[in-house]
């Protein structure tokens, strides 16, 4: 009895793993929010001739520093799941867009309007994938798929490690067990054949 109480409860690593997928939807959600807050107050900052060249540059480089880490995790993540093909030509289809307007962009601010659609529709590009593969926080509901297949995919995997680090130990209550069974066994065959017995006797 004491060995039972001392052995920790399975459902712990249910929810240790549902936490841990939790708080990386949780992390890359804040990480994108924070790209987001970055271009939007440098935005503002341009728009009201408040910021010099110096630390316009340095804005500019520490939003697209974490924009390109959070494309890297991204395609980390897609390699895992063997779908990067498409995510990856997707990118670099923004990256030659932005090249573009770069270049051949009509009138003033070119390099600008580049590196806005740039940061603008990477990140939103990133977000659109994370949701879908259901690796970020989102205000609508998820799919039933997600909580039937990705739970019962937990419970097998938490319940897996639990008896792998607690093999269960055969005692004599588990022997007893057995001999009671095999005796209820025996007896309903004995019934079976007294009643064929009677049963042949009363004809």
């Amino acid at each position: 009895m004491a060995d039972e109480q001392r052995r920790p409860d399975p459902s712990r690593f249910i929810a240790e793993t549902y936490d841990q997928a939790r708080q990386t939807a949780q992390y890359l959600g804040d990480r994108i929010e924070s790209v987001k807050r970055a271009h939007n107050t440098l935005k503002k900052l341009e728009a009201g001739r408040q910021i010099t060249a110096q630390e316009k540059s340095r804005r500019v480089e520490v939003i697209k520093t974490d924009v390109r880490w959070l494309r890297t995790d991204c395609i980390n993540f897609a390699r895992n799941r063997n779908v990067e093909g498409q995510l990856s030509e997707n990118l670099y289809g923004i990256k030659r867009k932005a090249k573009l307007i770069r270049t051949k962009g009509v009138g003033k601010g070119r390099a600008r309007r580049a590196r806005d659609y740039w940061i603008m529709a990477t990140t939103g590009e990133l977000s659109r994938w994370l949701e879908e593969y259901h690796l970020l926080l989102s205000v609508a509901p998820f799919e039933h798929d997600f909580f039937e297949d990705g739970w019962n995919a937990m419970v097998r995997e938490s319940l897996n490690n639990y008896f792998r680090e607690h093999p269960r130990v055969r005692k004599d209550t588990d022997r007893i067990d057995g001999m009671l069974a095999d005796l209820e066994d025996d007896d309903g065959g004995d019934d079976d054949r007294m009643g064929g017995e009677d049963g042949d006797t009363g004809t």
